[in-house]
């Protein structure tokens, strides 16, 4: 069965939200463009699945790196940056999802460095603000 973000084979030089999602799965820098490391991390996975080694991401390669519910969306409580200072339900969420103590309830120095740390571990551009990127990637994280 095909996962909902596949519409087109991607290969090298592609950009997209579909190519986002990709790197997510194959643990490559997520820089939303089809480039040499994401091909050999996907000829990883399709060596690992023992289908044809092409680097590409076809059909049956879709296919195999799945889909979680909610793979790749914006989740339902980011409604835009999240940084210092911030308070409410984004930075409830992000405690929770970076398994940071609940309190306080607004967005202090030790979420922030809990926040460059994820960035940095997952590749992403280290702000210490919950930007879509970092907000989609702490959601799929947690499926």
């Amino acid at each position: 069965m095909l996962p909902r973000w596949y519409y087109r084979d991607l290969t090298l030089g592609d950009e997209g939200d579909d190519v986002l999602i990709v790197q997510r799965k194959v643990d490559a820098p997520m820089t939303g463009k089809y480039d040499g490391e994401t091909s050999a991390r996907v000829r990883g996975v399709q060596r690992k699945k023992k289908l044809k080694e092409t680097g590409e991401v076809d059909k049956k390669t879709a296919a195999a790196l799945g889909e979680k519910p909610g793979s790749g969306q914006t989740p339902d409580w980011f409604e835009g940056e999240c940084a210092p200072g911030c308070s409410g339900p984004c930075v409830a969420q992000v405690r929770i999802l970076l398994h940071q103590p609940a309190l306080p309830v607004h967005f202090d120095n030790t979420l922030e460095d809990a926040v460059r740390r994820f960035q940095s571990e997952n590749r992403l551009k280290v702000s210490g603000i919950v930007d879509k990127k970092t907000a989609i990637l702490l959601a799929d994280r947690a499926i």
